[in-house]
């Protein structure tokens, strides 16, 4: 506070405006009042008092930026008014309160918001703004940027008559509201959808919605990200993930073709021919006389040789193409080839089979039965088991195959391995025929092997 007399002089100060000066009370009383600006300021500061002090047309209230007699520069908030007695002359007092702070505040919120709204304008997204009403719905748009009016087509002035149901398809409002509900408790929310732009033209998009307050009313940013490119990219990435798909299913079928090919001409043409040679030997050893005994046994040992090239030839056939499972079907192709597999490995093997033959399209078939051969494989090349337990069940629209081993267990490292080459061929096979494939490991206990085939 402080008191200046029509002279211009300072009759009393407060303590706080000693402070504030930076002057002792002993340096103000009595001096002229603009001993506290500094010397290029004070005769500007005295005609503005003198006009006040003589006139009276100081205004009651002012803010003004000042620089002390230290040069220092603040900003003070003043507020003035006459005072007088019957026996003094008119004085003028005045208090001061430095507001230097909140002018720095003020000045940094403008600048914030110039490089905010510079921000929005060239922003590449579009943005715009809208009330968050009560009802959990967006109100109009009061605000957009540039990109929005040139990405839907309006101008600032039609789109800000415009809320963001006039401008989504009625058909992604059940999207929206979801997202708008999640809105509410959440403060943020991403979604994808349709724009329909003034042409009537429908575009796709990512929009990233958030919730704030300002001044005391609930609002909403919406950032709009134009995703037509990346949709055809998707779009083009699933054609041609499909036509690779398209591609191993059909080298699937024509490996599967030149298997069964291959094993029927070794078993017919290869294994005539090893039977054709056995009955001509024989016929040739009931000619030989008793005196040739040495020859009679050189051929018993080649009818041996004979007899296992048979069975060699019909190994290789049945692994090529299993006739069992083209004569009698899945299950008894399942329940043969466990029990060779036994055989082999001594890995004592539970089959638990439908009592019905199953009914699935051959090509499905032959790939559920290739994926029970390499489980099998796995089983007794990595998982160390001594017991695989194997459950195909036959339902009403799919068949199920479980393959369960006691061994090590597969980890999740391994299963998602790209050169885990036996587990992607089995996946491929399922995935290209509509099915599923669940793989899952315990260690120390096992691994679960799940491959669900639809019918159609």
């Amino acid at each position: 506070m402080r008191l200046v007399d029509m002279q211009g002089r300072i009759a009393a100060c407060s303590d706080a405006y000693c402070a504030l000066t930076g002057l002792q009370r002993e340096a103000l009383i009595g001096q002229n009042l603009t001993v506290v600006y500094h010397p290029d300021a004070r005769e500007q500061m005295l005609q503005i008092f003198k006009k006040g002090l003589q006139g009276g047309t100081l205004p009651e209230a002012e803010q003004l930026k000042m620089r002390l007699w230290d040069g220092r520069t603040i900003w003070l908030d003043i507020r003035h008014t006459h005072f007088a007695t019957k026996d003094s002359e008119p004085y003028l007092w005045s208090s001061f309160r430095d507001i230097s702070k909140i002018k720095q505040a003020q000045k940094i919120r403008r600048e914030n918001e110039k490089r905010l709204r510079l921000l929005f304008e060239q922003a590449g997204d579009a943005i715009f703004l809208t009330p968050f009403n009560t009802d959990s719905r967006p109100g109009a748009i009061i605000e957009a940027n540039d990109s929005a009016c040139r990405r839907l087509l309006f101008s600032k002035d039609e789109i800000s008559k415009l809320t963001p149901y006039t401008i989504i398809p009625a058909k992604f409002y059940e999207k929206l509201n979801l997202a708008l509900k999640k809105l509410r408790s959440e403060s943020t929310a991403v979604f994808q959808l349709q724009l329909m732009r003034k042409d009537k033209r429908s575009i796709p998009v990512e929009i990233n919605i958030r919730r704030f307050t300002l001044d005391e009313q609930e609002m909403i940013v919406w950032i709009i990200r134009d995703i037509t490119q990346r949709k055809q990219v998707e779009k083009r990435l699933k054609e041609t993930s499909n036509q690779l798909r398209d591609l191993a299913s059909r080298i699937q079928t024509v490996r599967e073709e030149e298997r069964t090919m291959i094993a029927r001409e070794i078993h017919d043409e290869l294994g005539q021919v090893l039977t054709v040679l056995k009955i001509q030997l024989s016929l040739t050893a009931n000619k030989l006389l008793p005196e040739q005994q040495e020859v009679k046994e050189r051929l018993q040992s080649t009818f041996g040789l004979l007899d296992s090239a048979v069975e060699a030839v019909q190994q290789i056939s049945a692994k090529l193409r299993p006739g069992i499972l083209d004569e009698l079907g899945l299950a008894a192709a399942v329940e043969w080839q466990a029990q060779d597999f036994e055989k082999h490995t001594g890995i004592h093997c539970k089959c638990s089979l439908p009592s019905e033959p199953v009914a699935l399209p051959a090509e499905k078939s032959t790939a559920v039965f290739r994926i029970f051969q390499e489980a099998l494989t796995n089983a007794a090349r990595h998982a160390d088991a001594d017991r695989v337990s194997i459950f195909l069940k036959d339902r009403m629209d799919k068949l199920v195959l479980e393959i369960i081993d006691n061994g090590c267990g597969i980890n999740k490292t391994q299963i998602n391995s790209p050169k885990s080459l036996g587990i992607l061929g089995m996946r491929e096979r399922v995935v290209v025929l509509g099915g599923s494939m669940e793989i899952n490991g315990v260690p120390g206990k096992g691994t679960h092997i799940k491959v669900t085939m639809p019918r159609q």
